[in-house]
């Protein structure tokens, strides 16, 4: 018996255009001719092309730049109104009291207040201590009014320092010398010994102004009791030298301007002027002498450097300072210091400011964007108007809507990408070193892409429907 193998199934037919050509050999075809043909009408159409893509460049240039700048601009007025708050945008630590008024000098008395200072200024949160410079320390009196020469004035005994032992002085000593240990007859230790007939005089050796000497006729060698309240009823101010400040302007000086010169005094008071005297570190151990702990007070304040201070930052720059204040975890020997500052607030108002300037920025941001893409969008119907007989043709020589679609895109695609990308470079140079202003950019730029595509795809539709 004879058989018959079964004869392989014969292929399928591949599909085919309207020219008989395989489906598979239209799309190479199509995909090859685009950049030829973009490049020929590309030739033909160089000055409407040339004119949508200077508009892409203005619109991605004014899209990028404008946020950049306003990102610039918001940083500035954070700087700026951070130093027109001046010193209440400082933080503020109030050192917890110290021994009553003790019975023998502490030489290491200002050592002790910078090293107190140095170690709380290591505690508080980064951000904070970016935020900031040095601890400026101050040790002051209570103010109290005191006649000197007859003159009533109100007058605080202050020490200034820091934590930076190379820091330049603050003043220079141009009569007199600097205030140093004034005598001190100590307590007797002998519990038999008779009280002596007359407490010993407690001295508190200061310096004055050379400004505020002229005014008010003070000398070297002027001696006043000390009636602030809180002193010993002994104690005794010596006036032992003049100064000047060697830089006026130094943050050291911005809480003290009693220092140098003399201030007006306050309306409701007796006194003519107020008046600040400074201690040294070799004076200081005789304030505690002559004052109960209560009547003198130790801080350390971190100046806030605007410099330090941006947009992106603020925020968590306050909330740090908001944590610092109501929950201090900065416990020392002798208690817990109490921490303030004005930051929170200062950085707060900047931040009004910025919202109500960033909604109209955005408003115009939005709106020249819009509007350059509306131009871009009428610049690709008249490109694509001046084409249309062309693409007629080409639809009915066998060419899909596709191809067409793939045409449009092969000439806008780098044009659009070379413009876009001149104009975000422009702003870049234009305003360097800050950030954003990409997204509203990218998105014209795809409808410069996009803009030709679909025109030219609506024409061949159009002509296919009332064809």
């Amino acid at each position: 018996m004879t058989t018959t193998a079964p004869r392989p199934p014969a292929p399928l037919p591949s599909r085919r255009d309207r020219r008989g050509r395989p489906s598979g050999s239209r799309t190479r075809a199509t995909v090859a001719l685009a950049p030829l043909v973009a490049r020929r009408r590309a030739r033909d159409d160089v000055g409407l092309l040339v004119l949508a893509a200077l508009l892409l460049t203005g619109t991605v240039l004014l899209s990028v730049a404008l946020p950049r700048l306003q990102a610039r601009t918001a940083d500035e007025v954070v700087r700026q109104v951070t130093a027109d708050a001046g010193t209440r945008a400082d933080v503020l630590i109030r050192l917890p009291g110290g021994n009553p008024v003790p019975d023998e000098r502490d030489e290491d008395a200002a050592v002790i207040v910078a090293n107190l200072a140095r170690d709380l200024y290591a505690r508080v949160p980064d951000v904070v201590r970016d935020a900031t410079d040095e601890p400026v320390t101050a040790v002051q009196s209570v103010p109290g009014l005191a006649k000197v020469d007859g003159t009533p004035l109100l007058v605080r005994l202050v020490h200034l320092g820091g934590t930076d032992a190379d820091a330049p002085e603050l003043v220079r000593w141009v009569e007199g010398e600097e205030p140093g240990a004034a005598p001190f007859t100590p307590t007797s230790d002998d519990p038999d010994a008779p009280p002596p007939a007359e407490p010993p005089v407690l001295e508190v050796h200061v310096g004055v102004a050379a400004a505020t000497a002229r005014e008010l006729g003070i000398a070297v060698g002027t001696r006043f009791p000390l009636t602030t309240a809180g002193a010993a009823t002994s104690a005794v101010v010596v006036v032992t030298g003049l100064y000047e400040p060697v830089a006026p302007a130094a943050a050291a000086w911005e809480t003290f301007d009693d220092l140098l010169r003399a201030m007006p005094a306050p309306v409701t008071g007796q006194a003519e002027a107020r008046v600040g005297l400074l201690l040294s570190d070799a004076s200081l151990p005789d304030l505690a002498l002559t004052l109960a702990s209560g009547a003198i007070t130790r801080t350390a304040r971190l100046p806030t450097d605007p410099s330090a201070l941006d947009e992106a930052g603020a925020r968590a720059v306050a909330d740090a300072v908001v944590e610092l204040t109501t929950r201090p975890d900065l416990a020392i020997p002798g208690g817990t210091p109490a921490v303030e500052s004005g930051l929170p607030a200062v950085l707060d108002d900047a931040a009004e400011k910025l919202a109500a300037g960033r909604a109209q920025a955005s408003v115009l941001v939005v709106g020249l964007a819009t509007v350059g893409a509306l131009a871009l969008v009428l610049a690709s119907r008249l490109l694509v108007a001046r084409r249309e007989v062309l693409l007629v043709a080409e639809r009915a020589r066998g060419a899909s809507v596709a191809s067409v679609v793939v045409r449009a895109l092969a000439e806008s695609v780098p044009v659009a990408l070379l413009a876009a990308g001149a104009g975000a470079a422009a702003a870049v140079a234009l305003v360097p070193g800050a950030t954003g202003g990409y997204g509203i950019a990218a998105t014209v730029t795809v409808v410069a892409v996009l803009a030709p595509a679909v025109a030219a795809a609506l024409v061949v539709r159009r002509h296919d429907a009332s064809g």
